[in-house]
């Protein structure tokens, strides 16, 4: 009986040991057990409200996560866990863009460049934080991309009469398979330095125009 439990002792031990060089050695390879995942670092500006869990599309696929944001003096870091499946280019870029819609149109699609590396609080309110291109430069198939999907947004989610959604655009990929939608804004800002009342005023549609046709329209919803 003794013999037996102690060679019950010895074949754990032998497991156990055997476990811990095997995970040792995935670890050591930079592996992950039950993962075929590989990490990968990207600098923006901004990241529009993107937070850790978050998942990462590619080409509208679900390919990964985002696993630590983090704020930095001038920029902020994101990591994100990455399927070994998807191949992306080490010069890979990103550019932020935005649309308005107004009761059943896309206004514009704007491009956002911040004069300083971080795209902050300061930068979005203060003249001369960043610089609004409207219409942005950007190929004509992925503006009317980004016009769709921002009205499907605005029609899906019920906003009234006005939204604004929030597009990333990665230029190194075909077509308009870089851009990637990033929120719905309904309750779009209306300072001087605004983006909705700039895409109207692009269009001829002046600021005290747009208030009234706003207020017009509200309605309550019960």
């Amino acid at each position: 009986m003794e013999y037996k439990s102690l060679e019950i002792r010895v074949g754990l031990t032998i497991f156990i040991a055997s476990l811990i060089l095997i995970v040792g050695l995935m670890w050591f390879q930079g592996f992950k057990v039950g993962h075929g995942n590989y990490q990968i670092h990207a600098v923006f500006p901004m990241v529009g409200g993107i937070s850790p869990g978050d998942k990462v599309n590619l080409n509208g696929v679900e390919m990964g996560s985002v696993k630590r944001v983090r704020l930095r003096e001038n920029d902020v870091l994101l990591t994100m866990d990455i399927s070994r499946q998807a191949k992306i280019p080490d010069d890979s870029r990103i550019v932020l863009q935005t649309v308005g819609i107004m009761g059943d149109e896309a206004l514009a699609v704007t491009e956002i460049v911040p004069t300083q590396n971080f795209f902050d609080y300061a930068a979005k309110y203060t003249d001369g934080g960043a610089t609004h291109i409207c219409p942005a430069q950007i190929p004509e198939d992925v503006a009317l991309e980004a016009r769709r999907l921002a009205l499907l947004a605005h029609r899906v989610l019920g906003c009234e009469p006005v939204s604004r959604s929030d597009f990333r655009w990665d230029d190194s990929k075909p077509g308009v398979s870089g851009l990637c939608f990033l929120e719905t804004n309904t309750q779009p800002g209306f300072t001087p330095l605004s983006l909705l009342p700039e895409q109207a005023a692009a269009r001829g549609i002046a600021y005290a125009d747009l208030c009234a046709w706003i207020v017009e329209r509200a309605r309550c919803h019960v």
